[in-house]
């Protein structure tokens, strides 16, 4: 398993884990449903974006081992529609989510990420 591998896998499961922790807040402070309702929302647009960036990246590292040129597609436009979406719900539906919340939501996963790599590189660093 590459360390790209292993970095996805574990941001993945440190969203999976604030997805969780997020229902259960949503379920036990009734008064706070709209902040954990639109954290939720942004969370899991962010995991689905994320996964569909990896999936592309992914792809885009096999066809240049094989070879291949480069294919447009439109990867970010998708990405930013659906984050952008999120935010259209949850200002449509001001009631039940909350927009400040749906943000901080959607970079969650880039932001695990990054606090994920950090750390990676610090403890699996090779010595000279």
């Amino acid at each position: 398993m590459t360390g790209f591998e292993v970095l996805l896998k574990y941001a993945n499961k440190t969203a999976i884990f604030a997805l969780a922790a997020g229902l259960m807040g949503w379920a036990v402070f009734p008064s706070y449903k709209p902040y954990f309702a639109g954290f939720l929302l942004g969370t899991a647009v962010s995991l689905i974006n994320a996964r569909h960036l990896a999936r592309k990246v992914d792809r885009a590292a096999e066809r240049a081992a094989r070879g291949e040129g480069r294919r447009m597609n439109l990867g970010f436009i998708t990405r930013a529609s659906m984050s952008l979406l999120a935010v259209v719900i949850a200002l449509r539906f001001e009631a039940h989510f909350s927009v400040v919340t749906t943000i901080i939501g959607l970079i969650f996963f880039q932001l695990a990420t990054l606090i994920l790599g950090i750390l990676f590189h610090a403890i699996f660093r090779k010595s000279p």
